[in-house]
């Protein structure tokens, strides 16, 4: 099945790896008119994705656009109906607690998974900023295992995940926010991390080598509208799409949950 991009910014349609004569390749889902998606995700705007979503159907592999949007990891997950893991790669832990009632944010997302989801077992965090680390709450901890970015060496985390699965595992859904690149390889539109992209793909192949995939999404693309460098960037972002796209391409993936 083709993979899924979700568009709200329009910034998918300036980049090669999906535009052009390459987005016969994929299946688009026209987002940009659905208010109350920008960083908050409202009651009616929930409503009308998820029946979007619904209506595409699983796909292994999704582009969800900026990190503004990365809550709709929350809403892919909630399709998994058995147990699994959760690998997140981004330079934020994404567990604040809601500012005002129980609304789903790009920044609490995972709170919301681990709250809400009981098939979602543990999650691995990689690459994140070290006070999102040390501000987790103790409540959530024992379900967690966090790399801080300063922790991230491949020679460091390639062993305690082998450690980490085989105590206890299961299929693995992945979610990458390019947000947690060095800013030298992706200016996104939030603060950068320190992890490449290619030892972001390593950590990946370490939990395939251990665990069947569920599943992919991908977001954290440049804002149109701030950078300067901007036809750079979107290049920039249009390369990094191409290679997660191939690495993942080149993994068994598994049907529908």
């Amino acid at each position: 099945m083709k993979p899924l991009v979700c568009d709200f910014s329009g910034v998918y349609r300036e980049q090669k790896f999906c535009s052009g004569e390459n987005a016969e390749k994929f299946s688009w889902l026209d987002c940009s008119q659905i208010r109350g998606t920008d960083c908050y995700l409202d009651d009616e705007a929930k409503s009308e994705i998820q029946k979007l979503f619904a209506q595409e159907g699983w796909r292994n592999l999704h582009w969800i656009d900026s990190g503004n949007y990365h809550y709709l990891s929350k809403l892919w997950t909630d399709f998994v109906d058995e147990k699994f893991n959760l690998l997140i790669l981004d330079h934020h832990s994404d567990m604040q607690a809601p500012a005002f009632g129980n609304v789903l944010s790009c920044g609490g997302w995972v709170r919301s998974a681990l709250e809400e989801n009981s098939n979602l077992q543990r999650v691995f965090l990689f690459g994140v900023r070290e006070d999102h680390v040390r501000a987790i709450d103790e409540k959530f901890r024992s379900r967690i295992v966090a790399f801080s970015e300063g922790e991230c060496s491949l020679e460091n985390v390639l062993p305690k995940i082998s450690e980490s699965l085989s105590l206890e595992n299961f299929p693995v859904y992945i979610s990458i926010d390019k947000d947690v690149l060095p800013e030298n390889e992706l200016k996104t539109n939030w603060d950068a991390g320190s992890l490449p992209l290619d030892a972001a793909l390593k950590i990946c192949e370490k939990f395939l080598q251990a665990s069947e995939l569920l599943g992919v999404d991908v977001c954290g693309e440049p804002s149109l509208q701030s950078a300067f460098d901007a036809a750079e960037n979107l290049e920039r972002s249009s390369f990094a799409n191409e290679k997660i796209l191939q690495f993942f391409e080149n993994h068994q993936k598994k049907p529908k949950p």
